[in-house]
């Protein structure tokens, strides 16, 4: 089976100069830590455990050797560093500026926010995740249109219950890069707080395009401003949210979905009708109903239908992993013989598909009898998916999610083979 390597260390060495003179801390090490794979580190006290650990992550700057991860070179500064490993343990919490202060400078800061917000692009930039402009990373906000000028969009109006409200598009340089947009929910966190600097209390109602950004813009402001909040994706975090005042948000029917996905491509690797246990039943009696799904046949499509999450349902959206109960029966092996299936998620780090849709997909691959080896892109190149489908042979069957449309020729290039 093909490995996916996430982290890989190559002539790691790591001296400390003391009053003793030089101690060697790590010798030449070389290691590769493959995605999913719990790696454990043993030895003696002071075998250099926690220095070789600290160097992966940039707490301690390797004396020589490289460090990459998921096939990005490593070189933080130690307060970089220190920041990321915050980010990454609060992930999917707003991290405010006081905490990272707290957590990363202690007493010792002197600055002010836009020491912080430099910090943050000087990051960015490091991890390769932020907006240049002349070389360096830019975080100012461009295209704000606070008010209503821009000729990229326009303002909309919606009247409910007699009142017209104004619909403004905020754009803000850093959601999105060069490659395309970056749903990233600290990003709206921190625009929120500049939006309403510029708007106060005109803003009635705060819409995004995925919960991670809607909750993270709802704890930063939303929240203790009272004013609605309304997500899409229905998350967990966010569901769960709406009885502490979240305004909604719109569940894909991530478990129809997920079971689609994978039913369809089970049907194709057995020769059966393709709509076998999703209009009608299998030989296991798994079969959705109408209400959840819909098929086009002039596109030879099956779409999960969305679903609104409200204050009045949302105890029944709760947990978003679980299997929908009438597709939930597992299929017998002899009839339906286990296969071997590649499957790429366009962007692992996105909310919705990371924390909802693939852990749904992992729970129906048992039960439909596939052995799936899910890779993860980064949603921004084609290549960090296509450069880890080294050996299509050995697989029956490949689903593939591209992260822009018109680069099909980038994966039958390598499947024609």
């Amino acid at each position: 089976m093909a490995q996916d390597v996430i982290v890989r260390i190559q002539g790691l060495n790591k001296t400390f100069r003391g009053r003793a003179g030089t101690v060697v801390a790590l010798n030449g090490i070389d290691l590769d830590i493959y995605r999913g794979e719990i790696f454990g580190i043993i030895g003696l006290s002071g075998a250099g455990k926690s220095t070789l650990v600290r160097c992966i992550n940039f707490l301690e700057k390797p004396t020589e050797g490289t460090v990459t991860v998921d096939g990005n070179p490593v070189n933080l500064r130690p307060k970089e560093a220190k920041t990321l490993e915050l980010l990454l343990r609060e992930q999917g919490r707003t991290v405010s500026r006081d905490l990272l202060i707290e957590r990363v400078w202690g007493t010792d800061f002197d600055g002010d926010e836009r020491m912080i917000d430099r910090h943050i692009a000087s990051l960015r930039k490091a991890l390769g995740t932020a907006v240049e402009k002349d070389g360096e990373a830019d975080s100012a906000p461009v295209g704000t249109n606070t008010d209503g000028s821009a000729t990229a969009v326009q303002d909309g109006k919606i009247e409910v219950n007699g009142k017209e409200y104004i619909v403004r598009e905020l754009a803000s340089q850093e959601m999105k890069n060069s490659a395309g947009a970056t749903w990233d929910a600290a990003t709206a966190g921190n625009a929120i707080g500049t939006w309403s600097s510029s708007f106060g209390k005109d803003i009635d109602v705060v819409v995004s395009n995925n919960d991670g950004m809607g909750m993270s813009m709802f704890n930063a402001w939303s929240k203790d401003n009272k004013v609605p909040t309304f997500g899409y994706d229905a998350n967990s975090d966010a569901v769960a949210a709406i009885g502490e005042g979240y305004g909604g948000t719109i569940s894909q029917h991530a478990d129809v979905q997920a079971y689609l996905t994978l039913r369809v491509l089970r049907n194709a690797l057995d020769g059966v009708d393709i709509d076998t246990g999703i209009g009608t039943a299998d030989d296991a009696g798994n079969v959705l109903s109408d209400d959840v799904y819909t098929y086009k046949e002039d596109e030879r499509s099956y779409y999960a239908l969305n679903v609104a999450v409200t204050e009045d349902n949302y105890t029944d959206f709760t947990d978003s992993t679980v299997v929908w109960e009438p597709v939930s029966k597992q299929l017998d092996e002899s009839a339906h013989p286990s296969k071997k299936v590649w499957l790429n998620i366009y962007n692992s780090g996105d909310n919705f598909l990371g924390s909802t849709y693939q852990p749904l997909l992992q729970k129906y691959d048992d039960l439909l009898n596939l052995d799936i080896e899910y890779i993860a892109g980064d949603g921004q190149t084609e290549s960090n998916i296509t450069n880890r489908l080294g050996n299509p042979s050995q697989y029956d069957a490949f689903a593939i999610n591209m992260v822009k449309t018109d680069n099909a020729a980038s994966y039958t290039a390598i499947l024609n083979q």
